[in-house]
């Protein structure tokens, strides 16, 4: 198992009602298990949120200040951030 400190933004902020959560997974998760049990621990509004019908999930990924694919594998320790995708024009 491996605990990561994930720090709230935007929407998720709003519906989960804190700055920062600690998560622990599985190990080998990547973002999309994260996102996963987000959906699982705090319910159908945060799924909501995360994840397009049309897309799936599409959110930017930090990693330790630093901006990593979804399926990067997370370690021990590591402070995560979820930024939700920009559109304009």
């Amino acid at each position: 198992m491996i605990r990561v400190k994930l720090s709230l933004r935007s929407g998720l902020k709003k519906i989960i009602k804190q700055n920062d959560i600690n998560l622990i997974l599985s190990e080998d998760s990547d973002f999309n298990d994260l996102a996963v049990k987000l959906c699982e621990e705090y319910g159908a509004d945060v799924k909501k949120v995360l994840f397009s019908e049309k897309y799936g999930f599409i959110w930017l990924c930090i990693r330790n200040r630093r901006k990593v694919l979804p399926d990067e594998i997370l370690e021990d320790g590591d402070n995560v951030i979820l930024l939700p995708p920009l559109a304009g024009g």
